[in-house]
């Protein structure tokens, strides 16, 4: 990962929800072409722990940033986050995502409005 001649080298990239699933693949394939990554989580810090050591034992630069990502404030922080660490901020994956196991007739407004925080919320704060 440490070869100045891969694609992202040079740039940093925050991944929200980023400590399983979908959004550690993420940052692994953008640690692995090179970019330093901010692995971001709200509640899984184990979880990201362990994607920051994993990008790291394969060569790359990552650090973990825990913040909920619907709060202007704590946006505010991860950016500064990204830039205190690398310099600067070029990607930002918005990847952070909650669910509720039911029909959305069945839902409640206040797990309505919940879902569309994270979702689209977030993704308009951290642009």
């Amino acid at each position: 990962m440490s070869s100045s001649s891969l694609p992202l080298d040079g740039q940093a990239a925050i991944v929200t929800g980023s400590s399983r699933n979908v959004g550690r693949a993420i940052a692994l394939a953008l640690a692995a072409d090179g970019a330093a990554i901010v692995v971001n989580a709200m509640n899984d810090d184990e979880g990201a722990t362990a994607v920051v050591a994993e990008i790291e034992a394969a060569g790359g630069k990552a650090i973990k940033h825990m913040a909920d990502v619907t709060d202007e404030a704590a946006v505010d922080g991860l950016a500064q986050a990204a830039i205190d660490a690398f310099g600067g901020l070029q990607i930002l994956v918005n990847n952070a995502a909650i669910r509720r196991q039911q029909s959305i007739e069945s839902m409640s407004l206040a797990d309505w409005r919940a879902v569309t925080a994270v979702i689209l919320d977030a993704a308009f704060l951290c642009a």
